[in-house]
């Protein structure tokens, strides 16, 4: 399984990986990416089977903004955003863009399950 992270704090990025192990899907890739522009760059180059994406990102361009972008390249992306920021606001932006899912920083492990989810559908193709 291949899967994207997508924030600006290494250490961050760090804990995902780290939690994405935890879910003992073998064997597992990962891309970093600082930016959405290098998010949506990679995206195409590498075809990750999910993206965990942080909303505020250090650039211009948000998660979101980087969301949509990956969306207009392939519509069955999979894109979870990973945020510190649990506004209604910002959870009803993600569902009217048809992401896979929200999940808070303060409670990563429900990565876990959705990326066991995507790893048993893959495993049907």
């Amino acid at each position: 399984m291949k899967v994207m992270i997508v924030d600006d704090h290494t250490e961050m990025r760090r804990v995902l990986m780290t939690i994405c192990l935890v879910a003992k899907i073998e064997p597992m890739e990962f891309i970093e990416c600082e930016t959405g522009e290098d998010a949506i760059h990679l995206y195409s180059n590498h075809s990750p089977d999910c993206v965990l994406m942080d909303f505020q990102l250090k650039t211009d361009m948000n998660g979101i903004i980087a969301s949509e972008q990956i969306i207009t390249q392939d519509s069955d992306a999979k894109i979870i955003i990973v945020s510190s920021d649990d506004s209604n606001v910002l959870r009803e932006k993600v569902g009217t863009l048809s992401l896979l899912g929200f999940i808070s920083k303060t409670n990563l492990s429900e990565i876990i399950p959705i990326l066991q989810t995507i790893d048993k559908q893959s495993d049907r193709s």
